[in-house]
């Protein structure tokens, strides 16, 4: 948060963004954010329960040379700039999928950040730590080229990475992993170098 006034999530958009810059350079390519649609001030949600998923589309335009401070500045507004956490365009979406407004609006990455995740629940009760398995059947297809999702637990950062196989490659992967950590470091550094909030 120091000097830019960003939340983990703005954050981890950024470090996505510069990824797929420098993995494939995208630039401007559709991330669809997704959210649970519970923090929205706007609308009262005390008498519920469950998650109101809603999707934002989210691109920023790249160019070399990257100027890191720019591409978080522009993530943390843009990301701040849309009205009702994107409420307003899932609604669009389902409801009035001909509108001109969705026109060149297909997204190809998909984003989840889940939050800081508490595994412990009392003293005696916590979280298994087994795996329960695959949440999305093998044979599905998927509608993106890649599906990105990430939490913090247990104080460290934890991500999951679904590429489009019938597009890349193992080594795709690989090289993405390598190159999202390598920006991950990069904006940490960066954001190092501030100790007070500049932005």
């Amino acid at each position: 948060e120091v000097g830019f006034n960003m939340t983990v999530e703005e954050g981890l958009i950024a470090c996505l963004v510069m990824s797929l810059f420098y993995w494939k350079g995208y630039s401007e390519i559709g991330i669809e954010i997704e959210r649970h649609g519970r923090n929205i001030p706007e609308l009262d949600l005390s008498r519920t329960v469950g998650w109101f998923t809603t999707l934002i589309p989210f691109s920023i335009p790249l160019e070399l040379p990257l100027d890191i401070t720019q591409v978080l500045l522009e993530t943390k507004e843009l990301s701040r700039s849309k009205s009702l956490n994107g409420l307003g365009y899932s609604l669009l979406r389902y409801l009035l999928p001909e509108s001109s407004l969705l026109k060149d609006t297909q997204q190809q990455i998909s984003f989840n950040f889940f939050g800081s995740e508490n595994y412990i629940y009392h003293d005696n009760l916590v979280a298994a730590e087994e795996k329960a398995g695959n949440d999305i059947s093998p044979i599905n297809e998927t509608n993106y080229l890649i599906e990105f999702s990430s939490g913090i637990k247990n104080g460290e950062l934890v991500t999951d990475l679904s590429l489009n196989s019938t597009i890349f490659s193992n080594e795709d992967a690989h090289n993405f992993i390598r190159i999202f950590n390598s920006s991950l470091d990069m904006i940490t550094m960066h954001c190092e170098g501030f100790t007070e909030r500049t932005y």
